[in-house]
């Protein structure tokens, strides 16, 4: 990810000729799951532009052949895209913003826990998914109903990330194993 002051042109295939400020060298394999990419930087002020790509030419770029179906190119799905300040107030111990909304839809709790802890939703649950901090899936259920109880005694103590997929959105709350 590049952030920058302004806009970049870029035309054709070639990578973009910038130094990104946030690079995941991770060689994304998984064709069916969204896959977590997150990084951290410190603006220098006047950032309006956030270009997302290839930064490095071919002979600098990894790849693995996932799919036999020919061809040497790749596309990816982005979705959900955050920037936001990690030194702004109402900010806990982690450096992750929750969001205050009182039209939430999604509770959990307890929060911390030590072995399970409770979903509640307004809407139907269809999938739990619960990733570690660098965005590995470590868990997932398909409850398909307003409750669920999730045994996390497996986890180490930590922050994990919790997405629950409902009928009409995709939540993503934080817990704390302790």
């Amino acid at each position: 990810m590049y952030f920058s002051n302004d806009s970049l042109y870029h035309a054709g295939f070639s990578y973009i000729n910038v130094t990104p400020q946030i690079n995941d060298t991770n060689v994304i394999t998984d064709t069916l799951n969204w896959v977590l990419i997150y990084g951290e930087y410190v603006a220098h002020g006047g950032e309006q532009y956030l270009t997302i790509g290839n930064f490095f030419p071919d002979a600098l770029t990894d790849t693995v052949h996932v799919i036999s179906s020919g061809g040497g190119a790749a596309y990816y799905f982005i979705d959900d895209v955050n920037v936001h300040c990690c030194t702004c107030d109402n900010l806990d111990h982690t450096g992750v913003k929750e969001v205050d909304n009182k039209y939430e839809i999604v509770e959990i709790y307890p929060n911390p826990a030590s072995s399970t802890f409770t979903i509640t939703s307004t809407e139907k649950i269809e999938s739990v998914k619960i990733y570690n901090i660098i965005g590995e899936l470590l868990f997932t259920e398909t409850p398909n109903n307003i409750q669920s109880t999730i045994n996390i005694n497996q986890f180490s103590k930590g922050i994990y990330f919790v997405e629950i997929k409902t009928e009409k959105r995709i939540v993503r709350k934080k817990i704390v194993k302790e």
